[in-house]
């Protein structure tokens, strides 16, 4: 018996088959080069700007990322369309999919959306001398998910940016000048109107020895607390910003040297932080 092979085979419309391929074709080249494009342009304006800070470089990195992103996810979805996927089921499955993600990954989203935060309001900017919570130092370095601070012991600190967002932030870098202040703790076998000598005779040692300190004049040495174990002073002296930690561990080190040059102890943990 013979067999008509035509009738066997499904009937294919090769012309409508063709036609698909190029659209397809021509789909994938535009939205490839679209996405590529627009990538490179924002990159571009990014890296030949002089006038764009470090925290808007991250963020036109961000944006072109995306960007970049999103223009080949649509292109993917007109493919599927052109390959006989339904369209509405298409959106439905990717808001099930999105929706799924985003239970799984809420921690992480809520670090991102803090990260827009930081870098929209600009909290700070690579180098800048801040401190978040109790921790003190430079910004190393800054992603979307995380800050990473280097601190006075040169250690890297990682902070998730939703807790910068959610907890307390000082950025010394705003202002020009601040003032440095610390307190030192020294014994009180002497008498009590010996205070006012120490005082004076630090604030001399610091204005002669502390060439970062701005304004001479500025310098307060107040007694804080007065007790039959110790006498807490609290020490404050104006220095620009950039020079924060140099100028407070200078200042530290000179008030040392000099209370000890008086003969007068240092207790246990003599220096605190205001």
């Amino acid at each position: 018996m013979k067999y008509n092979i035509k009738k066997i085979l499904p009937k294919i419309d090769y012309k409508l088959l063709i036609g698909k391929f190029f659209v397809i074709l021509f789909i994938t080249i535009f939205f490839a080069s679209l996405s590529t494009i627009v990538y490179n342009y924002i990159q571009n304006i990014s890296k030949n700007s002089s006038t764009i800070t470090n925290n808007n470089k991250i963020i036109f990195q961000t944006v072109s990322e995306v960007l970049y992103y999103v223009i080949l996810s649509i292109g993917i979805v007109f493919i599927l369309v052109q390959l006989g996927f339904n369209l509405n089921t298409i959106l439905v499955a990717l808001g099930s999919v999105g929706l799924a993600i985003a239970l799984a990954l809420q921690t992480s989203i809520t670090n991102i959306a803090s990260g827009f935060m930081i870098m929209f309001l600009n909290y700070y900017d690579i180098g800048d001398l801040v401190e978040i919570d109790d921790n003190l130092g430079y910004i190393d370095s800054f992603n979307l998910f995380n800050t990473v601070m280097k601190d006075l012991n040169d250690t890297l600190i990682n902070i998730p940016n939703s807790s910068i967002v959610n907890g307390i932030l000082t950025n010394y870098y705003k202002e020009k000048n601040i003032k440095v202040s610390f307190k030192v703790n020294i014994s009180n076998y002497e008498k009590s109107t010996k205070i006012n000598e120490i005082s004076q005779l630090l604030k001399e040692s610091l204005a002669e020895k502390c060439n970062f300190i701005i304004d001479k004049n500025e310098i307060k040495i107040n007694v804080n607390d007065l007790s039959k174990e110790g006498t807490l002073l609290n020490i404050r002296f104006p220095v620009e910003s950039k020079n924060y930690l140099s100028a407070k561990n200078m200042g530290q080190n000179i008030v040392r040297e000099t209370i000890r040059e008086l003969n007068v102890n240092l207790l246990d943990n003599y220096y605190k932080d205001n």
